[in-house]
């Protein structure tokens, strides 16, 4: 479907009816800051590798210990969603920076693919050591 791992190009698809540019150009570790699209730029204010891995440690990808999605996996797909954190805000969000208006809707993603892809693991505890639970 994409270049790059497809559960994550399908939550991206999700978010944005599925505006993509299919020719956006890989971001790999090598790849320079200055030559991210906009909407990587924003995304990166905030969030580096290790957040982003700390946010879905119990991932579960379609085959036995094969991860969602890597870092690098992520944000080649934000880049080939250009809509995606890139700061169009309309009216009522014109006073929120790109990068705060990016923060918001990383969150929302964030959370259906913590949602979506995280183990049911009955050893997960909060920071008190009680059981998370895993459903409601």
């Amino acid at each position: 479907m994409y270049a790059v791992s497809d559960a994550a190009g399908r939550v991206l698809t999700a978010a944005y009816d599925g505006i993509f540019d299919p020719t956006a150009a890989e971001i790999t570790v090598d790849t320079l800051p200055e030559d991210y699209p906009t909407n990587v730029q924003n995304l990166m204010t905030f969030m580096t590798e290790e957040d982003f891995d700390s946010l879905i440690p119990y991932q579960v990808g379609a085959d036995a210990g094969v991860p969602f999605t890597t870092f690098w996996d992520f944000l080649t797909a934000v880049a080939k969603a250009p809509a995606f954190c890139n700061g169009v805000p309309g009216p009522l969000y014109s006073r929120f920076s790109d990068p705060a208006l990016c923060a918001r809707e990383a969150a929302g993603l964030a959370a259906t693919m913590i949602m979506a892809t995280n183990a049911d693991d009955a050893s997960m505890v909060d920071a008190d050591g009680n059981a998370v639970p895993t459903e409601q």
